[in-house]
């Protein structure tokens, strides 16, 4: 274990499956490869998902940690809903998803057109034992607005 340049040969802690070789010319080669020990799941509802234009909606995410390692600068991000803000979960205050806990996260956005509108969330956040970027699974919810009601 230790740091080095380019072509360094340090392995974090965690690491899983290091292999040592010789290249063909006979320069010694390594190869790290990082288990996923992170694993995070995004589920989004939307409510009301119809009704006439103008309409409100909230749109609510769960997200849960379901591997062993914990996260931190844990965010949602949703393509059609901008200020996706953590609502609860983090039961300990720490600002770290830990392995087996759920964050709730809210957002709201108005329809003023008729149409159906689908839009996607991704979370992400960043490995504590590997510092190695961690994403989830694409949520969608869909919504239909109609015609405004006179």
């Amino acid at each position: 274990a230790g740091g080095g340049g380019g072509g360094s040969s340090y392995a974090a802690p965690g690491t899983r499956n290091a292999s040592f070789w010789l290249d063909s010319s006979g320069t010694p080669s390594v190869t790290i490869t990082y288990a996923a020990a992170a694993s995070i799941t995004l589920t989004k509802q939307a409510s009301p998902t119809s009704g006439p234009a103008p309409l409100e909606v909230a749109y609510a995410y769960t997200l849960v940690n379901e591997g062993t390692d914990t996260l931190f600068h844990v965010s949602v991000a949703d393509d059609h809903c901008s200020a996706v803000t953590l609502q609860g979960g983090d039961v300990d205050g720490d600002q770290l998803l830990d392995p087996g806990e759920t964050w709730t996260f809210g957002c709201s956005r108005s329809f003023s057109s008729p149409g159906t509108y689908t839009n996607t969330a991704t979370a992400r956040g960043t490995n504590t034992a590997t510092g190695l970027p961690v994403s989830s699974n694409a949520a969608q919810a869909t919504v239909t607005v109609g015609g405004a009601t006179v």
